[in-house]
């Protein structure tokens, strides 16, 4: 059929991006949505073509779910451990 087109992963992301979202309600979306382009530049590459068959798509599109939920758990563990506050900066020796 000439009117169907093969989806790719990335036009995936954006749904995946609203349901990390969901998951992590602690986390902006426009972060989340950064992190699952992240992933996705990992998993398919720089290029962002997905070389593999249409049948490739789906394991693709669940790679890039693994590889940024586990960023996202490496985030949240992160804010909680220094319980959603940054570093304290050294005093400033000229003061």
């Amino acid at each position: 059929m000439p009117g169907l087109r093969r989806r790719s992963p990335t036009s995936l992301l954006p749904d995946l991006s609203r349901r990390l979202a969901e998951e992590f309600p602690g986390v902006p979306l426009p972060d989340v949505a950064r992190i699952v382009q992240e992933a996705a530049a990992t998993v398919i590459g720089a290029d962002g073509e997905w070389a593999g068959t249409p049948q490739g798509v789906t394991p693709a599109v669940e790679v890039i779910e693994h590889v940024a939920r586990e960023d996202l758990i490496t985030l949240v563990s992160a804010e909680k451990a220094t319980d959603g506050h940054t570093a304290a900066r050294p005093p400033d020796p000229a003061t």
